[in-house]
């Protein structure tokens, strides 16, 4: 098995419920962990579904050990951001301070902007920013919370 991935078990029991309600329960709790996991990009494998009126279980195999948080950040209009002279306007340098994106790779993205030809031209800074490598156990309870809530 490779060490950066695991198999997770989670069972949870329940009060005794009518044999319709297993199979929808079921199927809820799979979709909404597998959700909070793509949510998350926490990438896996298979995941089995087991479920009776006082059980209900998930083995979500290969699990990564290890994901990166990416965050996404809409920023203002180019024309907006920066002046005729490619400076960052005071809009400019509010959204690379919220976005924790130094001055250069700020001035960067203006050149790499002005390079492009005028049609194929965004209209708004998108920046993405990857995080250093976390351990997926320490998002694991509040996945959990929000896939059964």
């Amino acid at each position: 098995m490779n060490p950066n991935k695991k198999d997770f078990l989670i069972e949870i029991g329940l009060e005794e419920l009518p044999t319709y309600a297993v199979r929808t329960l079921r199927v809820a709790f799979e979709k909404e962990l597998c959700g909070a996991f793509d949510d998350s990009q926490i990438a896996y494998g298979k995941v089995q579904a087991y479920a009776t009126p006082r059980r209900l279980a998930l083995l979500i195999k290969n699990v990564a050990t290890t994901f990166k948080e990416v965050k996404h950040f809409q920023g203002p209009p180019y024309s907006i951001a920066f002046d005729k002279e490619g400076n960052p306007t005071a809009a400019g340098l509010a959204f690379a301070k919220k976005a924790e994106l130094e001055h250069e790779s700020l001035l960067q993205a203006w050149r790499s902007w002005r390079d492009l030809s005028e049609n194929t031209r965004p209209k708004c800074i998108d920046y993405h920013r990857q995080s250093s490598a976390r351990a997926t156990e320490t998002l694991l309870c509040s996945l959990i919370e929000k896939a059964v809530q």
